[in-house]
């Protein structure tokens, strides 16, 4: 504890030590813009620059003294069409109106900032504006939109490289989870914020980090350390004569106080907050000063005096609430203009693009109009010239390619007529051996019937009827018979089990025969007798076998293994 407190204590001597030097450099800046702006009276782009800068140091120090050098910047710019002058000019504007709590008109100006850097490929000015967007929706309560436009900021500043505004993006977004009570993601983002800061001296945002780390340590109840780095904030603040956050840190400084008790201390410090938040009227700071003196005279038991504050504070959180609410509905009007023009300069963008492109394919067109007719003139003096002796040759070549085709087309016919013959051979041989195929099985299980009948009624040994019947039964066995079949089938219709096996490689041995049957076009007792099973399994085959194809019942089975036959 006693090293933190050490360190903290020399990070505050040495920010302080930054913070006189930062108030007297800031000071010494204004002073020497605005001599410079004195003897600068021509009205161009350079005066432009000059308002505009004198607009951005008065940021804390006097926002209607920024908006005056904003306005006056903004209207110049629009005189010259300066563009990038404009840009900042809306932003100056929209800040000063931030900075007092006027929502609707800060995001008019800083959505305006934003659209013109956008247009110009400023990425940086379009990350800070952005980044000054999410600011007015943070204080609107508006989080998601205020974390949507950091991020989008951080983005723009992390393609930069530009670390001193990205450690800026980390102090707003920890300031928001701070808000939302999200400690763990504030406390990540706020030192991380301080580091960066740390490194490039930049006393502003070691200011905005310590409030509000010193925030993030009061709302988790480490009040000692959360007093150390409110105090060290103020001491930038009054250096810098940041007055609102002067008034800022006075407030949080007495809310630490009266957490720990001290209610003297407590009130010295809203004391001297409350004249500076009414003289400028930091409305948001009044708010919370208000509060703060309720919580000490109710703690003191003066509750005459607790009621008055209340009181007040009520009034003024009212007036805030209804302004608030006021500026969203007015957001919302506002996103919609912006919506409109957006969609206005899209339909402007592909309008002059429409035009471009139709200036482009006319020229085109008249090059290639010229460019065409000079080389038909050329085509048509060789054609003349050539004519004759082209047309010559071209009659000797259609001569013998009208033989050449006629002669292919005479040994097409020959081959088809091979061809066809030999197909009409082989279905006639497959015929025939299934023919044969079912007689042979049908006499056999005749025979085997007989024998059996025999053997039931007959006297005769029974030693030699069972070796006769089992000669039949082994004689029965059509494994190789149906080798034979395949290999005559597979003739007339290649490579069919195969077709079958690549899109269903399940199908068993008994299902392929089945199937083979089924493109021979037999009846179900046909089937039966070749695969040696009754009528009516051979029915339940052909259902499973339908399962197994996942065909609807409007699908016809037969009509979807021919298929099959004529893939090759």
């Amino acid at each position: 504890m006693k090293s933190r407190n050490f360190t903290i204590l020399f990070i505050t001597l040495l920010s302080l030590q930054e913070g006189f030097q930062a108030s007297a450099q800031a000071h010494q800046k204004i002073d020497s813009l605005a001599l410079l702006l004195n003897k600068h009276p021509q009205e161009d782009t350079l005066r432009v620059r000059l308002l505009n800068q004198l607009g951005f140091e008065y940021w804390t120090i006097n926002p209607q003294q920024s908006e005056r050098y904003g306005r006056e910047a903004h209207r110049l710019a629009t005189q010259l069409n300066d563009e990038n002058g404009l840009a900042m000019a809306n932003r100056v504007v929209g800040v000063s109106y931030w900075s007092r709590g006027e929502f609707y008109h800060a995001l008019v100006h800083l959505f305006k900032s934003q659209e013109l850097y956008k247009n110009l490929g400023d990425h940086l000015g379009e990350g800070n504006a952005t980044m000054n967007i999410g600011l007015v929706y943070a204080d609107q309560k508006d989080y998601g939109r205020a974390l949507e436009h950091f991020l989008r900021a951080n983005q723009l500043f992390e393609k930069l490289g530009r670390d001193d505004r990205i450690g800026i993006t980390y102090n707003k977004i920890g300031s928001v989870y701070l808000e939302k009570g999200e400690l763990d993601k504030a406390g990540k983002y706020l030192f991380d914020g301080l580091d960066i800061h740390t490194r490039n001296n930049f006393s502003f945002g070691i200011l905005e980090a310590c409030n509000r780390i010193g925030l993030y340590y009061r709302d988790k109840g480490e009040l000692k350390e959360a007093e150390d780095y409110l105090q060290r904030s103020l001491a930038i603040a009054e250096e810098n004569k940041d007055l609102e956050h002067l008034v800022k840190n006075l407030e949080n400084l007495a809310s630490v106080y009266i957490r720990q008790g001290n209610l003297v201390k407590a009130k010295s410090f809203l004391d001297r907050a409350l004249p500076l938040a009414q003289e400028h009227q930091y409305k948001k700071w009044l708010r919370d000063i208000y509060n703060d003196y309720k919580d000490v005279y109710a703690l003191r038991n003066d509750y005459t005096r607790a009621f008055t504050y209340a009181e007040k504070f009520e009034a003024i959180k009212d007036s805030i609430f209804s302004e608030e609410k006021a500026a969203q509905l007015a957001n919302l009007e506002l996103e919609h203009q912006m919506a409109e023009q957006q969609q206005a300069i899209k339909l402007k963008e592909k309008e002059i693009q429409l035009l471009q492109q139709q200036t482009r394919f006319d020229k085109l067109i008249k090059i290639s109009l010229i460019s065409g007719t000079i080389l038909v003139l050329i085509l048509v003096y060789i054609v003349l010239r050539n004519q004759r002796y082209r047309y010559k040759k071209n009659q000797e070549l259609l001569e013998r390619n009208h033989a050449l085709a006629e002669k292919e087309l005479e040994n097409a016919r020959l081959k088809e007529i091979e061809l066809q013959h030999a197909l009409e051979f082989k279905n006639k041989e497959l015929t025939a051996y299934t023919v044969n195929f079912i007689r042979k099985n049908e006499l056999i299980e005749e025979l085997k019937e007989k024998i059996i009948s025999l053997k039931n009624t007959s006297h005769q040994p029974q030693t030699e009827l069972n070796t006769l019947l089992n000669l039949v039964q082994q004689n029965t066995s059509i494994d190789r018979d149906w080798d034979d079949f395949k290999r005559t089938f597979e003739n007339v219709h290649h490579n069919f089990f195969g077709n079958l096996l690549n899109r269903y490689p399940d199908l068993t041995p008994a299902e392929l025969r089945l199937c083979a049957l089924i493109c021979l076009n037999l009846s179900a007792k046909e089937m039966a007798s070749l695969m040696g099973i009754s009528p009516d399994s051979v029915k339940t085959a052909r259902y499973r076998l339908r399962k197994k194809f996942g065909l609807e019942q409007e699908q016809g089975l037969d009509e979807f293994v021919l298929r099959f036959t004529q893939l090759r």
